[in-house]
């Protein structure tokens, strides 16, 4: 079964809303985790198959993401390539997340909200490591854009004890006021 105790070809026929949401019960009840911690629920083709499910369940936010984008979309062009860019683990391409989802063929990148747009969000406090420290402050996050501000967010953070994956709302001016040094999107979709 691949998700929701469905097969992955009678899951694929879901609509987004629902295969997001699907994909999001599969982390109720985790918490956050960062390194060493981070699990997967369940094997899913890009991930780590040595991540999956065992130990506690502890998961950050950009192995959130790329949980939910790989069970979502299983038609996806998912490889280590994709796995790394959405781990941002080239600190010279802090944007590469937005770059996956693109290359996966799942979405594209927007320049702003689209009312009942399912989205990836990437953010930065320090998008450059060129003035001599590190990126910092960087966050991924799932999002469905009510309003052209108002979103609906899936996340998984460090906020109220490390409480992990959650669903609250926030809105796209919050964001650019809390992450100077961006907020970029690419908008989720059968590409």
């Amino acid at each position: 079964m691949w998700c929701a105790g469905l097969p992955e070809d009678e899951f694929r026929k879901l609509p987004l809303d629902v295969r997001l949401h699907c994909a999001m019960s599969d982390l109720v009840g985790w918490r956050y985790g960062t390194g060493a911690e981070v699990r997967f629920p369940k094997f899913r083709p890009m991930l780590p198959s040595h991540l999956v499910d065992f130990g506690e369940k502890r998961i950050d936010c950009s192995s959130a993401t790329a949980y939910l984008l790989a069970t979502a979309f299983p038609q996806g062009r998912w490889s280590r390539d994709r796995y790394r860019e959405l781990q941002i683990m080239d600190a010279s391409d802090p944007w590469s997340p937005v770059k996956a989802v693109e290359a996966a063929g799942v979405g594209s990148r927007i320049d702003k909200p689209i009312p009942g747009v399912w989205a990836l969000s990437q953010a930065w406090v320090d998008d450059t490591t060129s003035d001599g420290d590190g990126l910092s402050g960087g966050h991924a996050r799932i999002v469905k854009f009510i309003t052209v501000d108002q979103m609906l967010v899936f996340e998984s953070t460090t906020r109220d004890g490390r409480i992990g994956p959650r669903i609250t709302t926030s809105s796209h001016a919050d964001l650019l006021r809390r992450y100077t040094a961006g907020v970029r999107y690419a908008a989720l979709g059968e590409g």
